[in-house]
């Protein structure tokens, strides 16, 4: 048993960390669990109630620790590292931290719910300011990559975000103004948002997209109005309470993937700078899932191909990414006697041909369609067994 392996075997004993065995999840395209971390209480490694996390570049969560009014800071793989925080409305106190953010510097924001504000440390938890959002209560919170603080509110039978220039001064208007219950805020690389709501007097939930300036882009139902995470492909993971789930879902609403657990129950999504998933789930863990490179998407291409003048035209849909406009792709065609190699860029959510120089037999032969995307500095492969004629 190698160092690693003893460190988790007393984490495990201690208590501070669970692994669940992965046939006990079932996950769907392209994610696989990683196990779990945390359990109910209050000790070092535990959690009561926990909502918003966020996961740094290096790997480290920090977590909402919402009922133990404190964060609690884990590594990557689930170890407790740190905590800090106690009941309180002075500085680095709480009164329901409800969520938790990254700004670009790597300070840490945290909104404070019910003492109407959001607070921002260290990485390693020091105090260093605050913002207010008096008469409202602080929902969520998400900073954005020009260090501009969103906080999601609630007050005098409106929700919206209130923006933060720079993470500084007083509140600005608020933006996506309605008469909803508002859940969380996340913040796009392509500059926009996204929140969820809980919508009046009905049992709808959606997730709603906003320029930076709150204009409208959008919106979608979904089966629950918890919280939701946004890739860096810009991207929604949103929880699905009803089907112990969580689902990916394009900023137009369209449903890309889902990975569930028996007893998940999700109340915030982040999306690790690897594309792993990490999940708040009641009443007291988070969830871990990892992409599973081993099982490529279906790409979205023809299942019939056909060699002209040395080459085939291949139409391609991308509908994996919603940000960058375009990626960089190289897209190959191999089987018996076939073979075939092109480097395109790729746009995003519209079809594009792909022109290929194919070796190829006279006749049809069964032939493998392969595209690698370089998403966000990320290869992402897609293939597709394909009939290739000459």
């Amino acid at each position: 048993m190698n160092h690693r392996h003893v460190v988790l075997a007393a984490l495990i004993a201690a208590g501070a960390l669970t692994v669940t065995a992965t046939a006990a999840i079932t996950s769907a395209s392209g994610y696989k669990p990683a196990g779990t971390f945390g359990k109910v209480g209050s000790a070092n490694g535990q959690t009561n109630g926990p909502r918003g996390l966020v996961v740094a570049s290096n790997g480290t969560v920090y977590v909402g620790d919402t009922n133990n009014y404190r964060v609690e800071v884990f590594s990557a793989g689930g170890a407790y590292k740190d905590k800090w925080g106690s009941s309180g409305s002075g500085g680095g106190q709480f009164n329901v931290p409800r969520d938790v953010d990254i700004a670009p510097d790597g300070t840490i924001w945290v909104a404070d719910d019910v003492n109407a504000r959001a607070q921002q440390f260290s990485a390693s938890g020091g105090y260093k300011s605050s913002v207010e959002v008096p008469g409202e209560a602080a929902r969520g919170i998400a900073v954005d990559a020009d260090g501009n603080v969103l906080v999601a509110v609630e007050g005098g039978g409106y929700s919206g975000v209130r923006v933060f220039t720079g993470g500084a001064g007083s509140a600005g208007p608020l933006l996506g103004k309605g008469a909803y219950a508002i859940q969380d805020v996340e913040s796009s690389p392509d500059g926009t948002m996204f929140i969820t709501a809980a919508d009046s007097n009905t049992s709808k939930y959606t997730v709603r997209h906003l320029k930076a300036d709150g204009t409208s882009l959008g919106a979608f139902e979904i089966p629950n109005g918890g919280g939701i995470g946004v890739d860096l492909d810009c991207n929604v993971w949103a929880s699905d309470f009803p089907g112990r789930a969580i689902d990916k879902y394009s900023p137009g609403g369209k449903k890309l993937a889902t990975t569930s657990s028996p007893d998940l129950e999700a109340n915030d999504i982040a999306v690790a700078k690897n594309g792993d998933l990490y999940v708040t789930s009641q009443p007291g863990s988070v969830v871990h899932f990892k992409e599973d490179k081993s099982k490529p998407a279906a790409a979205n291409v023809p299942a019939k191909l056909k060699v002209v003048n040395g080459a085939v035209a291949v139409k391609y849909t991308a509908s994996g990414f919603a940000c960058p406009g375009q990626v960089a792709a190289t897209a190959t065609l191999s089987g018996k006697g076939v073979s075939g190699k092109a480097s395109v860029q790729v746009a995003a959510g519209k079809a594009t041909v792909i022109r290929i120089p194919v070796k190829a037999p006279s006749g049809a032969t069964k032939a493998t369609f392969k595209i690698v995307l370089k998403t966000n500095g990320r290869p992402t492969t897609e293939t597709r067994q394909v009939t290739v004629t000459r």
